[in-house]
Protein backbone atom coordinates (compact mmCIF):
# COMPACT_ATOMS: atom_id res chain seq x y z
CA UNK A 1 0.00 0.00 0.00
CA UNK A 2 1.16 3.61 -0.99
CA UNK A 3 2.05 6.16 1.69
CA UNK A 4 -0.03 9.26 1.76
CA UNK A 5 1.61 11.09 5.04
CA UNK A 6 -0.64 14.13 5.25
CA UNK A 7 -3.81 12.45 4.71
CA UNK A 8 -2.93 9.48 6.78
CA UNK A 9 -1.61 11.86 9.96
CA UNK A 10 -5.14 13.60 9.50
CA UNK A 11 -6.83 10.07 9.55
CA UNK A 12 -4.77 8.95 12.63
CA UNK A 13 -7.61 10.17 14.98
CA UNK A 14 -9.06 7.52 16.62
CA UNK A 15 -12.70 8.89 15.46
CA UNK A 16 -12.29 8.87 11.74
CA UNK A 17 -11.70 5.62 9.92
CA UNK A 18 -8.97 4.96 7.17
CA UNK A 19 -9.76 5.47 3.79
CA UNK A 20 -9.45 2.07 1.82
CA UNK A 21 -9.77 3.83 -1.53
CA UNK A 22 -5.80 4.37 -2.52
CA UNK A 23 -6.89 6.56 -5.40
CA UNK A 24 -8.81 8.96 -3.28
CA UNK A 25 -6.20 8.62 -0.41
CA UNK A 26 -3.83 10.41 -3.60
CA UNK A 27 -6.34 12.55 -4.63
CA UNK A 28 -6.67 14.22 -1.09
CA UNK A 29 -2.86 13.89 -0.73
CA UNK A 30 -1.88 16.13 -3.74
CA UNK A 31 -4.96 18.40 -2.56
CA UNK A 32 -2.74 19.02 0.33
CA UNK A 33 -4.25 21.52 3.09
CA UNK A 34 -7.72 22.14 1.26
CA UNK A 35 -8.25 18.22 1.76
CA UNK A 36 -8.15 18.65 5.23
CA UNK A 37 -11.95 19.82 5.95
CA UNK A 38 -13.45 17.23 3.79
CA UNK A 39 -11.21 14.62 6.07
CA UNK A 40 -12.37 15.94 9.45
CA UNK A 41 -16.04 15.82 7.97
CA UNK A 42 -18.00 12.19 8.26
CA UNK A 43 -20.43 13.63 5.45
CA UNK A 44 -17.90 15.41 3.03
CA UNK A 45 -15.98 12.17 3.43
CA UNK A 46 -19.09 10.05 2.29
CA UNK A 47 -20.08 12.29 -0.46
CA UNK A 48 -16.44 11.44 -2.22
CA UNK A 49 -16.53 8.02 -1.17
CA UNK A 50 -20.14 6.86 -2.15
CA UNK A 51 -21.00 5.47 -5.46
CA UNK A 52 -22.38 7.55 -7.35
CA UNK A 53 -20.69 10.29 -6.30
CA UNK A 54 -23.54 12.73 -4.67
CA UNK A 55 -22.99 16.10 -2.49
CA UNK A 56 -25.92 17.82 -0.80
CA UNK A 57 -26.29 20.60 1.56
CA UNK A 58 -25.88 18.62 4.66
CA UNK A 59 -22.59 17.74 4.45
CA UNK A 60 -20.96 21.26 3.62
CA UNK A 61 -22.93 22.30 6.93
CA UNK A 62 -21.02 24.46 9.09
CA UNK A 63 -18.21 24.83 6.51
CA UNK A 64 -16.61 28.45 5.91
CA UNK A 65 -17.35 30.12 2.45
CA UNK A 66 -13.98 29.53 1.67
CA UNK A 67 -14.08 26.20 2.79
CA UNK A 68 -17.28 25.55 0.79
CA UNK A 69 -15.50 26.89 -2.70
CA UNK A 70 -12.71 24.65 -2.07
CA UNK A 71 -14.90 21.28 -1.20
CA UNK A 72 -16.88 22.29 -4.66
CA UNK A 73 -13.82 22.38 -6.51
CA UNK A 74 -12.40 19.38 -5.22
CA UNK A 75 -15.68 17.51 -5.72
CA UNK A 76 -15.86 18.40 -9.26
CA UNK A 77 -12.26 17.16 -9.96
CA UNK A 78 -12.51 13.61 -7.92
CA UNK A 79 -16.00 13.14 -10.05
CA UNK A 80 -13.86 14.22 -13.18
CA UNK A 81 -10.72 12.25 -12.50
CA UNK A 82 -12.56 9.28 -11.74
CA UNK A 83 -14.55 9.14 -15.06
CA UNK A 84 -18.46 9.79 -13.45
CA UNK A 85 -20.67 9.94 -15.83
CA UNK A 86 -22.69 11.94 -13.65
CA UNK A 87 -21.90 14.24 -10.26
CA UNK A 88 -25.13 14.83 -8.28
CA UNK A 89 -25.59 17.59 -6.43
CA UNK A 90 -28.84 17.72 -3.74
CA UNK A 91 -30.93 20.05 -1.94
CA UNK A 92 -27.54 22.40 -2.71
CA UNK A 93 -27.98 26.27 -2.72
CA UNK A 94 -24.93 27.73 -3.98
CA UNK A 95 -23.30 30.85 -4.51
CA UNK A 96 -22.39 32.97 -8.02
CA UNK A 97 -18.73 32.36 -7.07
CA UNK A 98 -19.15 28.07 -6.25
CA UNK A 99 -20.69 27.94 -9.70
CA UNK A 100 -18.54 29.46 -11.58
CA UNK A 101 -15.40 27.74 -9.44
CA UNK A 102 -17.20 24.11 -9.69
CA UNK A 103 -17.60 24.89 -13.80
CA UNK A 104 -13.70 26.61 -13.92
CA UNK A 105 -12.78 22.87 -12.13
CA UNK A 106 -14.83 20.34 -15.29
CA UNK A 107 -13.65 22.58 -17.52
CA UNK A 108 -10.09 22.40 -16.14
CA UNK A 109 -10.17 18.32 -15.85
CA UNK A 110 -11.77 18.34 -19.29
CA UNK A 111 -15.30 17.28 -17.93
CA UNK A 112 -17.89 17.42 -20.57
CA UNK A 113 -20.62 19.31 -18.93
CA UNK A 114 -23.94 18.19 -19.71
Amino acid sequence: AQEHPAVDSELGDAKQPALENEALKAFLEAAGPAAGVILRKPALRTAFEAEPRELCEAAVEGCSAEERVQVLSLFSAWVAVEGDEAMRLSDLSMSEEETSEMINTLETCGAELK
